[in-house]
């Protein structure tokens, strides 16, 4: 596999020369089957490490090419060597999304003109906030470098018809979380100011995250307290003639909640220790967890009455998947809180 441009989940994006050894004949025949070896042209892959326990040896051959879609374009799944190697077989570009909410798997880059002022260009998906604040910091790899850093976005005056480099791609359409206006924007050399720390800033995001985190998490905590004193108002007058499984429902949905309040007030505590530790990120996860399943709860107590509009609970149900969804991802949550649970 010649002149590969490997995407490790990093942000060092480069060109390599990959020898597939004995599969190369197969890797050639599976993917691009009109063309010989020295025809080959660069492929766009994503390269992970497996770091699954179970009965596959890392560092054995295996080769189970698979066709499948990602993020709207065509891929080629296969591992050999213990990697997983995803190949890109579109002449689409790879978006922004695929970082998977990880800040540091950026693709938006950013160059210095010789007027001194930076410009980003890159793909954002989730631009929270937007048409209500008045300045917006995000990260991209400066050019000629590997590692993404801080850059602040003047929105006051900036237009979203791509006239200044912005370009409204898609408003913000989540099924909850209305109010968070976090729409897609396209950049086109758009003027930005780096941190003046240079490179400093993004050191401190592993700090900043765990805020974030527990912010984030308090808005689903008032939601769930706004749920419990609704369905306690609700269910209190008829308490008495509640069925077993209305009252079994109702139980479990408060003791979900008061687990969760246990949860955010570990996450307080690990932010206040100071120590780096997985008691944050943790904390969010189990929040998130149990909203859903508190929410859920409730409306199986109250009834066909929550299932209405005029009643809160189906919005609060939509409301409390964020939390799960976004900052980071499931996908992402899992996979660090895994790693972490076999750091030393």
């Amino acid at each position: 596999m010649r002149a590969c441009r490997l995407d490790v989940h990093t942000p060092a994006v480069f060109v390599a020369v990959v020898n597939l050894g004995p599969y190369e004949k197969k890797f050639r025949d599976v993917i691009f089957s009109s063309l010989s070896i020295d025809e080959l042209p660069e492929a766009e892959i994503i390269l992970e490490r497996y770091t699954v326990l179970g009965p596959i040896d890392p560092a054995g051959w295996y080769f189970y090419p698979t066709p499948f879609e990602m993020a709207g374009l065509d891929f080629y799944n296969f591992s050999v060597g213990g990697f997983r190697i995803r190949t890109k077989v579109d002449n689409r570009p790879l978006p922004d999304e695929l970082s998977g909410g990880d800040l540091m798997a950026t693709r938006a880059t950013a160059e210095k003109g010789s007027d001194a002022a930076w410009r980003l260009t890159g793909d954002k998906q989730m631009g929270s906030g937007s048409g209500v604040t008045s300045f917006m910091m995000t990260v991209a790899v400066p050019k000629g470098e590997t590692t993404p850093d801080i850059f602040l976005l003047d929105t006051r005056e900036l237009p979203w018809d791509g006239s200044r480099g912005a370009t409204l791609v898609r408003a913000w359409d989540g099924h909850g979380m209305a109010a968070t206006q976090s729409h897609a924007f396209r950049y086109d050399g758009v003027a930005v100011e780096r941190h003046a720390q240079l490179g400093g800033a993004i050191k401190l995001v592993p700090r900043v995250l765990p805020v974030i985190a527990y912010m984030f998490s308090s808005v689903i905590m008032g939601i769930l307290d706004a749920a419990r004193v609704e369905g306690r108002r609700r269910l209190q007058p008829r308490a008495e003639r509640m069925s077993a499984f209305e009252r079994v429902s109702w139980t479990k949905a408060v003791n979900d909640i008061w687990l969760a309040e246990q949860a955010f007030e570990g996450m307080a505590r690990a932010i206040e220790s100071g120590a780096a530790s997985p008691g944050v990120p943790r904390g969010k996860l189990a929040i998130a967890e149990l909203a859903e399943a508190s929410l859920l709860s409730i409306s199986k107590a109250i009834g066909g009455a929550s299932y209405s509009r005029s009643s809160p609970f189906g919005q609060w149900s939509l409301d409390v998947r964020a939390l799960g969804l976004l900052r980071p991802p499931w996908a992402l949550a899992h996979h660090q809180l895994f790693e972490a649970s076999f750091a030393d």
